[in-house]
């Protein structure tokens, strides 16, 4: 996942909320045993990271970044209708 896409969440101070912290970990503990049970590979650092950028604002190449991914995502779409369309 693209640091961009990670930082989409809303841009609420969460380290400010109280027992955060907790709630975070037993969170991330069960979000981690759902994954073992789903063969999905995942790890503690992979949600401490989501939760650090989620706090971290947006840079001008953040914005330029996600514009192109946006136009990008559109072209595809377009491209996928034209072809619908002469099926």
């Amino acid at each position: 996942m693209s640091k961009v896409v990670i930082k989409l969440g809303a841009q609420l101070p969460l380290c400010d909320l109280k027992g955060f912290e907790e709630t975070a970990d037993s969170l991330i503990s069960k979000l981690l045993e759902m994954g073992m049970k789903l063969c999905i590979s995942l790890e503690k650092d992979d949600f401490q990271q989501l939760l650090e950028y989620h706090t971290q604002e947006f840079s001008n190449e953040d914005f330029i970044e996600l514009e192109s991914q946006r136009v990008g995502n559109e072209i595809t779409e377009d491209w996928q209708e034209a072809d619908n369309s002469r099926g």
